[in-house]
């Protein structure tokens, strides 16, 4: 059974299974979690049990829900990897008015003593209807800098935001 068509990384389903079109960033995520910084951090794509996300947790959190497709966009905060990151996922379907809906999500890193502000992407993704389907942001290194997370659809880039934490 197809759980989700990506249109770039980063989409999982919600059997757990990653699709990905680009190559493994195991190395990124391994650079970060040994000395997270900017350098090592800021970019690489995060993915589901990897060692940023293991130790992560939820610090805002925003629902959305258009033509019976709900969402929850959560900005989520890594200790190990002093890094946020942006997690939407497809919470229910009321009724099915599409066969699939695109989005994408953000991560924003304001300025402040961390850097200079930053806004990661994840690549568009093509759910099919399958509750419990990931789209899952870039990591931005924020220790101390406000960070937030947005859901976005083709028709408007940010649909909605969490708070800045």
């Amino acid at each position: 059974m197809r759980i989700a068509r990506l249109v770039g990384a980063a989409v999982i389903g919600a059997s757990g299974i990653l699709l990905s079109a680009t190559p493994s960033n195991a190395a990124d995520i391994a650079a970060c979690r040994n000395a997270p910084g900017d350098a090592n951090c800021t970019g690489a794509q995060i993915k589901r049990h990897d060692a940023c996300w293991e130790n992560s947790r939820v610090v805002a959190a925003r629902a959305y829900s258009e033509l019976g497709w709900n969402f929850l966009t959560t900005l989520r905060w890594s200790q190990q990897c002093q890094s946020n990151f942006a997690v939407t996922e497809l919470t229910s379907l009321d009724i099915l008015h599409s066969p699939y809906y695109e989005l994408r999500n953000k991560v924003r890193r304001h300025a402040g003593p961390n850097g200079p502000y930053r806004m990661l992407y994840a690549p568009w993704a093509r759910l099919t209807g399958d509750v419990g389907s990931l789209v899952i942001s870039p990591l931005v290194w924020s220790p101390t800098n406000p960070a937030e997370a947005c859901l976005s659809i083709r028709s408007n880039d940010q649909v909605v935001c969490t708070e800045a934490i």
